[in-house]
């Protein structure tokens, strides 16, 4: 796996995990009624 590919990859994932945390977050904000989770 070149450099390049290595980079793509990791990007990919940072922003998915990135994503699923922000959801969570979010989500957790919501149901716990908690104003500053959610701004």
């Amino acid at each position: 796996m070149t450099n390049e590919q290595t980079a793509v990859k990791a990007t990919y994932f940072s922003i998915a995990s990135n994503t699923l945390l922000a959801l969570v977050k979010g989500l957790a904000g919501f149901f716990g009624n908690s104003y500053a989770l959610t701004a």
